[in-house]
């Protein structure tokens, strides 16, 4: 058990050394903590707000249930449109609708304009949050720096993801508590996905340099 142990920790330190020193390696880390930023947050944030306008369980209850059908069909038109050519332009549209819907929140903050925008918020959620993942879990299958080290990569990728939920929630927390720091951080939460498809879209272009590697040959 003892060298096992050992291997293991050898392998994690190999791995950690490969997603800090490679630039398509920390590329994609760095994406996911900047997924992990606006996803911890807005997980629990707009329900909370909600809850803060009325109070009502109930009501609360009905904008997730409005927001997990949303997210049903989001999932049905993710399938049919986005290709892996398309994953990165799929995120800054995306990002953009539900930013240019959070700005309309400037000019009504309540608990309709709320579950309006939780709607489109989860019809748009995941042509923000799938592509990186994806590029992620190809990114683990083709470097040879890191292939058949994914119980190694997940864990680290953790590191990064809570990283940026704990920076998410710090930004939730340093802003006014009034209706204009609320609106700030859904905005400012949105616009930092931005961030995630230039990563993105850099990443790919550094995979699309790579040499391919020779194909295998059967006796």
């Amino acid at each position: 058990i003892t060298a096992y142990d050992g291997q293991r920790g050898n392998r994690l330190g190999q791995v950690v050394r490969a997603l800090l020193l490679g630039k398509i390696e920390r590329g994609v880390m760095l994406t996911s903590a900047v997924s992990g930023f606006r996803d911890g947050t807005m997980a629990f944030f707009l329900n909370m707000l909600l809850y803060q306008f009325v109070q009502s369980e109930a009501l609360v209850g009905i904008n997730s249930f409005l927001g997990g059908i949303a997210a049903v069909i989001s999932a049905g038109l993710y399938s049919r449109w986005v290709k892996p050519e398309s994953r990165v332009k799929s995120v800054a549209i995306a990002v953009s609708i539900i930013a240019a819907t959070a700005l309309m929140l400037f000019l009504r903050l309540n608990a309709y304009t709320i579950i309006a925008f939780n709607l489109v918020s989860c019809l748009c959620n995941i042509f923000v949050s799938n592509p990186p993942c994806s590029l992620y879990l190809s990114i683990v299958q083709r470097l040879p720096s890191i292939r058949g080290r994914g119980g190694e990569v997940h864990t680290i990728r953790e590191y990064f993801l809570s990283t940026g939920r704990i920076l998410g929630i710090a930004l939730a927390m340093l802003l006014p508590q009034s209706n204009l720091g609320y609106i700030l951080v859904i905005f400012l939460l949105t616009v930092s996905q931005y961030a995630s498809a230039a990563l993105m879209r850099r990443t790919r272009r550094q995979l699309a340099a790579l040499p391919e590697e020779p194909a295998e040959v059967s006796c």
